[in-house]
């Protein structure tokens, strides 16, 4: 597509918005999943507490140089996917 009119530049935008709506809410399914592997009886703070950090990086990529054994192997697939979806947003 070219560039070449304000028109092609709006269906662009709205592609790219999008995309980062799609991405947005593949994080919240994600989020949603780690916050159900803390128990049911888990507070927003609770998860919070416990994945904010971890989130933080998976955000900024290079995640397996933190993923230790405090994770699970379904927390830590999750958090992989999570980094992925989080850079291309």
């Amino acid at each position: 597509m070219k560039l070449n009119s304000s028109k092609n530049i709006e269906i662009l935008q709205k592609a790219l918005y999008s995309k980062q709506l799609y991405c947005y809410s593949i994080l919240c399914k994600l989020y949603q999943k780690l916050a159900y592997l803390c128990g049911p009886n888990a507070t927003a703070e609770q998860v919070q507490e416990k994945y904010s950090h971890i989130l933080s990086i998976a955000a900024y990529g290079n995640l397996s140089d933190y993923l230790t054994s405090e994770f699970s192997e379904k927390e830590s697939k999750i958090l992989c996917e999570y980094s992925k979806y989080s850079r291309i947003i």
